[in-house]
């Protein structure tokens, strides 16, 4: 069964191996090693299980229904699999990674395929690789990097196999590493068959996405999410300092949500500084 929580891998069972004689070893059509004796029982392996791999929400997520439903209805716009990478596009600390999370937490049941996240400010390849690992993938090569390659392969035709699966690439930040046309390390984003969604605040002009801007909080949502873990009702003197502290981070959620860490750290604190 498969466990649908944030982080949780799901991936098939182990093979039993009992041998009760001679082992025959020889060579398949690909030149690989191949086991066989009559008195070997070997279940074929059930293919990989779909995994749910993104971060666990840290903090409050207030507001903003309206632009999640927009952006599920973008990535489930039609039924086939040809469906436009969706970009979730805004300034740094606009809140888009956040955006993303909740996506991934409140949608999971909507992607049957699985749900995968590469962090695009850190090495991708690696995540790709360490993502095929945890689904129990497995490749053989002399060299680490053709494994590595053999890998990414395999990742990208589980991808293609399970078409409602939803691969999140986050903080692409720089088109070109991302080589969307010119992909040489095995794994082709352009021609994956699931769905994608990126954030970024580059520029989008002329690439073959659809894409939503994402912009700062209102002003109803800022104060939400800044007294979201105050313990004691807000007098009007506090709502009025509490609006002039959004003001001055520009309603930005990451700002926002900094400070009301740092409230709820220290109770005892006053809005109004006493």
């Amino acid at each position: 069964m498969r466990d649908p929580r944030p982080g949780a891998t799901n991936v098939s069972g182990g093979v039993t191996v009992q041998s009760t004689g001679d082992v025959n070893v020889g060579r398949d059509v690909a030149g690989r090693d191949i086991v066989s004796s009559t008195s070997f029982h070997l279940p074929l392996p059930l293919p990989p299980q779909p995994g749910f791999f993104y971060p666990t929400p840290s903090n409050a997520f207030v507001g903003r229904n309206a632009l999640l439903q927009q952006l599920h209805q973008a990535l489930k716009a039609d039924g086939t699999n040809q469906t436009r990478p969706v970009v979730l596009v805004g300034m740094s600390g606009v809140g888009k990674t956040r955006l993303a999370i909740e996506y991934a937490h409140h949608y999971t049941a909507s992607y049957p395929g699985g749900i995968y996240w590469i962090d695009f400010t850190r090495d991708w390849e690696d995540q790709v690789v360490k993502n095929a690992e945890l689904l129990g993938l497995r490749e053989y090569a002399d060299r680490e990097t053709e494994r590595r390659r053999l890998l990414m392969l395999a990742f990208g035709n589980l991808l293609n196999t399970h078409p409602q699966s939803l691969l999140i690439l986050d903080g692409v930040n720089d088109f070109s590493a991302l080589r969307w046309f010119d992909q040489t390390t095995g794994l082709r984003f352009a021609e994956l068959r699931c769905k994608i969604l990126i954030t970024t605040h580059s520029d989008t002009i002329g690439l073959p996405f659809t894409v939503i801007p994402v912009k700062v909080l209102s002003e109803s949502e800022a104060l939400d999410l800044l007294l979201s873990t105050q313990e004691r009702r807000p007098t009007a003197n506090d709502l009025l300092t509490a609006q002039t502290i959004c003001g001055m981070l520009g309603r930005l959620p990451l700002a926002v949500s900094i400070a009301a860490a740092f409230l709820n750290a220290h109770q005892e604190v006053s809005l109004l500084g006493g």
